[in-house]
């Protein structure tokens, strides 16, 4: 630890740097800082030792004077003030006092409008002309409810109320129309109204509410008519059975003019009754039979619903490969080929995240017994346990590996399954041979 050295002649150093909360804690910074507080003090020292007692006698002539400028300012302050009210404090109590009448004079002056607010460019308004936001409309589109105008209310907003209720009586002069109605009730509308109210209830009075009124002379039907269904022979109504026939053969029916028939081998055409025969349009007979696959082979084209039996082949049976199964019967009974396996249909090949499968080591190895009816007694399996796993346990861990049949869990899929088992067991052994080495 070492002092600061004070210089033979230090200089006075105007600005000092001001230490901030975010400065390092560094020796640096605060030497340097704190040696420039040290050359000033002592350059401020060394000019008052050179002017000595000169300068006792100068600060005392600067005190006489200000305090002479000062008691100057205070009597102005007084200016002849009572002596009950010749200090601040005593001021302040008399305004304490009288409060009440203090506040009422400041509300008054707050709510004076000077002259150059009056007549300000940005005013509510300026030499009688109210700047406000106007609602009318020349060809308005629909009422609009007036608020209530109250007391207090500026200019501007008292007439952009009257602007809305100029808008509303435009818009009922629009819905009135242009009608002339000076010949309905006097030319007024509740007199055009109460006329047209008083037409109608005349008319309504002619409306007969009884047998009674129904006379010849006013022109009403006085007898009762019954009409029955239409028939073959008779007039009548339509049954609603038949109006559904006819309107069902108007919807279909393509209007034609027949001139005659004949048949496929026929060689002119016939008229009248005709009795068409299989011979006659060229279909075969009713007692023929096809042979759409013919027993000895043949390729069949379209497709095969077999509903209640069974589709067998002992050839296909007897015929062995060692090619994995490469077909797959739906729910819906379809056979279809697997997909294939080959890098030609595939992309985006790359390896698999072997984090992503391990919870397959978490994956139960069961035992179980198939229920009653699901497969044949003949099975070799039938009433046996046999060790798999479950499909649902399987979807819990590996959605993608698992078919589903109308939205529900099926079967596991080997195609994606037994990979993944791979990559398992090839991890496994990479850890037994680091561990054998």
């Amino acid at each position: 630890m070492a002092d600061f050295e004070i210089m033979e002649n230090p200089e006075y150093t105007e600005q000092i740097r001001k230490f901030e909360p975010t400065d390092p804690a560094h020796a640096d910074l605060f030497n340097s800082v704190t040696e420039k507080m040290i050359n000033n003090e002592a350059f401020l020292k060394k000019e008052l030792d050179k002017q000595g007692t000169g300068t006792q006698e100068q600060f005392q002539q600067q005190y006489e004077q200000l305090t002479g400028y000062t008691d100057q300012k205070i009597a102005q302050l007084i200016d002849g003030a009572p002596e009950t009210l010749d200090t601040l404090k005593e001021v302040a109590d008399a305004i304490a006092e009288n409060e009440t009448v203090v506040e009422a004079l400041n509300e008054a002056i707050g709510k004076k409008m000077d002259k150059s607010e009056a007549l300000s460019q940005t005013g509510d308004s300026k030499e009688n002309t109210v700047t406000f936001t106007s609602e009318d409309n020349a060809s308005p589109s629909s009422w609009t409810d007036v608020p209530i105008l109250g007391s207090g209310e500026r200019h501007s907003s008292i007439f952009s109320k009257i602007s809305i209720m100029f808008k509303n009586i435009r818009w009922i002069y629009k819905k009135l129309g242009t009608t002339d109605i000076s010949s309905l009730g006097g030319g007024t509308v509740t007199g055009a109204i109460g006329k047209l109210n008083t037409d109608i209830a005349n008319t309504a009075s002619r409306i007969p509410s009884r047998t009674s009124q129904l006379t010849n002379d006013s022109g009403f039907k006085t007898t009762d008519t019954t009409y029955g269904l239409a028939t073959q022979t008779a007039n009548g109504l339509m049954s609603n059975s038949d109006k559904q026939k006819l309107d069902g053969i108007a919807s279909g029916a393509q209007k034609n003019t027949v001139t005659g028939i004949k048949g496929n081998s026929e060689g002119s055409y016939r008229t009248g009754n005709v009795n068409l025969t299989a011979a006659n349009i060229g279909a075969a007979a009713s007692s023929h039979t096809h042979s759409y696959l013919p027993l000895s082979g043949g390729t069949l084209t379209g497709s095969v619903n077999v509903s209640g039996g069974r589709i067998a082949s002992k050839p296909v049976y007897d015929s062995t490969t060692t090619g994995s199964a490469n077909l797959v019967i739906q729910s819906t009974g379809w056979m279809q080929r697997h997909s294939s396996s080959s890098r030609r249909y595939k992309h985006d090949i790359k390896d698999i995240d072997i984090d992503s499968i391990h919870k397959l080591y978490d994956l139960p190895v069961v035992t179980f017994k198939y229920k009653d009816g699901y497969i044949d007694q003949e099975d070799e399996r039938y009433q046996k346990d046999i060790p798999g796993i479950i499909v649902e346990d399987l979807e819990k861990i590996l959605p993608i590996a698992v078919n589903h049949e109308n939205g529900k869990p099926e079967m596991w899929n080997n195609n994606i399954l037994i990979p993944c088992l791979l990559k398992l067991i090839q991890d496994l052994k990479k850890e037994v041979d680091q561990l054998s080495k």
